[in-house]
């Protein structure tokens, strides 16, 4: 059996037996220990976290990232509008579209390494296998989100991006859960949480934790600039029942990182380096959110 010395016994030691050098060795080696602890909190400011990482979509078929089937990533339109093409990027099908679930997995990548050289444990929510139907999709989303609850995870990330019909829509979106509200738009107007509803989510730890996130988010967002180019926020914080957001246990935001359906937006999404600035504005908003929080 080990017992440990305490240290005021040593420096009660050191004085009344004259070992000053001894008592000066240990208040070295104190300090030398507290200076290693801060540098660490410092340097590691995720240890003991769990963040789990949805990055939304995956390939219609597995393994076929390029697959056409209806709106897929094979045709010329999405959501409507005339698809955008970016030949020889490298997240582009051969026909220069660039499929969503590709955008969503490279930005799900850089956070997952980030996150973990903060010292930060990662829940990488996409599955090896998936059910490549209209009935399985459901099942699909469910079991993401059950796998971020499976690992306890403290929040989950929730990454997509989005596609209209309608040549305004421009801008990134912050949604979180909110029970019954079936979508984020009624028509083309947005639904806000202030003017959705929300309850009873309103009063649940959840609702204020998610919420509280998404504004962390919401902050560092609107200071990414990219060569004098941003993605502004489009409306408010918004409120839908969503499956993933519903499912998971844990404070959850999705964000829809831009409108690929936009010229704007896309042109910035398709640059390697704006998405690791986008990457790393997630990666501070998360270091923000559990600043001060207990471990």
């Amino acid at each position: 059996m080990q017992y440990e010395i305490p240290p005021f016994f040593i420096f009660y030691w050191s004085v009344m037996r004259g070992h000053i050098p001894i008592l000066f060795a240990v208040l070295i080696w104190s300090f030398i220990l507290v200076g290693c602890s801060v540098h660490e909190n410092d340097t590691l400011p995720l240890k003991g976290r769990v963040i789990a990482i949805e990055a939304g979509h995956e390939p219609s078929l597995p393994g076929q990232p390029c697959h056409t089937n209806g709106g897929g990533v094979g045709t010329s339109s999405f959501n409507g509008a005339e698809r955008l093409t970016y030949p020889g990027n490298p997240l582009a099908c051969p026909n220069g579209a660039v499929p969503e679930h590709a955008l969503t997995e490279d930005i799900g990548r850089k956070l997952k390494r980030l996150i973990e050289t903060a010292g930060g444990k990662t829940v990488w929510t996409r599955l090896d296998e998936i059910e490549a139907t209209p009935e399985g999709r459901e099942r699909n989303l469910k079991a993401r989100a059950e796998k971020a609850n499976k690992a306890e995870a403290d929040v989950l990330i929730d990454i997509h991006a989005n596609g209209s019909s309608s040549p305004a829509d421009s801008g990134y979106l912050l949604i979180i859960h909110c029970t019954g509200v079936d979508s984020i738009h009624e028509g083309n107007t947005p639904l806000p949480i202030d003017s959705s509803g929300c309850y009873p989510d309103r009063t649940s730890e959840k609702f204020t934790k998610s919420l509280e996130l998404a504004r962390k988010i919401d902050y560092r967002l609107a200071q990414l600039s990219y060569n004098g180019r941003r993605i502004t926020k489009k409306g408010e914080i918004y409120g839908a029942d969503l499956w993933v957001p519903g499912t998971a246990r844990m404070p959850t935001v999705l964000v829809e990182v831009g409108f690929m359906t936009d010229r704007h937006d896309m042109d910035l999404l398709a640059e390697e380096e704006y998405r690791r600035m986008l990457t790393r504005a997630f990666y501070q908003a998360v270091v923000d959110y559990f600043a001060g929080e207990p471990k």
